[in-house]
């Protein structure tokens, strides 16, 4: 009887947690957890991958994430173990955590008591996912969509030099940025390229692949800008350090750091990543 009532708990724990899985596109793995000293120690980031993937989820590692992932990590879940075992006694439970680190589900208990560490996490594993076996999961796509940044109306700038003196630029919507004081000349040229730019349709485009792009910090990310200067794209900050959403002429892009050279690369783009020169 308490075997019956238990696996019934574990059936309807486990539908719940598919119906909140629904609405996400993504499984992320970690190549190496924090309840562990080397990467993908006793095999359990390949062993979480490969029995999760049999349930049919989209099962990436952290360390390569597609594209409209890593513009966007709230379209999947993170996976992370939390292990609590003993001298005698392998248990761990698997936790799958949101883009904003809010639990989403956590299995039951997991238990092992093989002494070969290797068999007994894969032990643990298995079980700690056999709530989960059976129970259809379909994508919704309810979650995941980012926010487009509100538009902000052109304004006129004043001819007031402050220290950190305001121009509008139009991009598709005009939006309102900070340039930092430099020299009578450079202000100058902020200025030209400020009314030149109202008056454009599109925001300045990079001639160049090689040119220098400088990097300068503002509200929820940076903005490049080129020698002259003008402001060459936006970077929108995510929960990676290097991935970073960009928009421009109404595409959404991402810019990242791949082999120590960084690219960008917009959805839906023919031409595919292009590197950027950044200094930041």
């Amino acid at each position: 009887m308490k075997k019956s009532i238990l696996m019934l708990v574990a059936m309807l724990t486990s539908s719940m947690f598919y119906a909140q899985f629904n609405d996400y596109k993504y499984i992320i793995v970690p190549k190496k957890f924090e309840a562990f000293k080397q990467e993908n120690q006793y095999l359990t980031s390949t062993l979480i991958k490969h029995n999760l993937s049999e349930f049919g989820y989209t099962v990436v590692y952290d360390d390569a994430l597609p594209p409209e992932l890593k513009m966007n990590r709230c379209l999947g879940v993170t996976t992370d173990i939390d292990d609590s075992s003993s001298m005698f006694t392998t248990k761990l439970n698997l936790v799958f955590k949101d883009c904003n680190g809010v639990e989403v589900y956590t299995s039951l208990e997991g238990k092992s008591k093989i002494k070969e560490f290797k068999e007994a996490y894969k032990e643990a594993i298995s079980r700690a996912l056999e709530g989960l076996r059976g129970i259809p999961y379909n994508y919704n796509g309810d979650k995941g969509t980012i926010a487009s940044t509100p538009s902000v109306s052109a304004t006129t700038t004043t001819t007031q030099v402050q220290e950190e003196p305001v121009i509008t630029l139009a991009d598709n919507s005009a939006k309102t940025i900070k340039t930092p004081v430099a020299t009578e000349a450079a202000i100058e040229r902020i200025e030209q390229t400020a009314t030149t730019a109202v008056g454009s349709t599109s925001a300045p485009i990079l001639k160049e692949v090689g040119d220098v792009l400088y990097a300068q910090p503002k509200q929820g990310g940076y903005q490049l800008v080129d020698s002259t200067p003008q402001v060459i794209y936006f970077l929108k900050s995510t929960a990676a350090p290097d991935v970073f959403i960009v928009e421009k002429e109404g595409k959404n892009g991402v810019v990242y750091k791949k082999d120590n050279t960084w690219f960008i690369e917009f959805d839906g783009g023919q031409a595919g990543p292009q590197p950027l020169n950044i200094k930041f």
